[in-house]
């Protein structure tokens, strides 16, 4: 615990960006199993009963959700990572 207090005195003025990086991260995450889910329904739907109707509204729904997740990870890594790198030039200026 004494770690996390001793980072979290050095990131005054940064430490927003990490809560909110934490949030997308959290959200990023749960994204990560419609998918699969959705992969499930192609096959339950489309595939085993031979039912081509679903399926490019299936692909489009499995597409957009890949393009929100590389979405939502690129705008986590990009803040945290100039919040991490501004962390670590002020630590190593005093």
């Amino acid at each position: 615990m004494s770690q996390i207090r001793w980072i979290w005195n050095y990131m005054k003025g940064r430490r927003a960006v990490f809560v909110a990086g934490l949030a997308v991260s959290a959200v990023s995450a749960t994204m990560w199993i419609v998918n699969p889910m959705l992969a499930q329904r192609l096959i339950d739907d489309v595939i085993v009963p031979r039912n081509s109707e679903p399926l490019l509204r299936l692909l489009a729904i499995m597409f957009s959700v890949q393009i929100a997740q590389l979405s939502l990870r690129y705008f986590m890594i990009m803040p945290m990572e100039k919040a991490s790198t501004g962390v670590m030039t002020d630590t190593c200026t005093k």
